[in-house]
């Protein structure tokens, strides 16, 4: 699924993989079977930016993990506003 996000950009994205948990805050959910992977739209819309999994258990989006994923969101977007961002590869370097 990310691949294909990072190939194809959000055009190439199923409606059915996809699913905004929380509208106001601009959080979504990737979703595979009872699994959920919570993300926002990064600067200009155009990357996803992944902060944590669940699996799904009841009929609401777990609220803990979009709470997280706002805070992540908040911290992110801080970060660019103030030009301290850090970016850290696959390496952790």
């Amino acid at each position: 699924m990310l691949d294909r996000v990072s190939e194809d950009g959000w055009q190439g994205v199923p409606a059915a993989w996809t699913h905004e948990a929380d509208k106001a805050r601009g959080i979504y959910e990737f979703i595979k079977g009872p699994l959920r992977l919570f993300f926002f739209k990064g600067e200009r819309g155009q990357i996803a930016v992944c902060t944590c999994g669940v699996r799904k258990t009841g009929q609401k989006a777990n609220k803990a993990a979009v709470d997280r994923a706002a805070r992540l969101r908040d911290a992110y977007f801080e970060a660019l506003k103030n030009n301290t961002l850090t970016m850290v590869d696959e390496n952790g370097t």
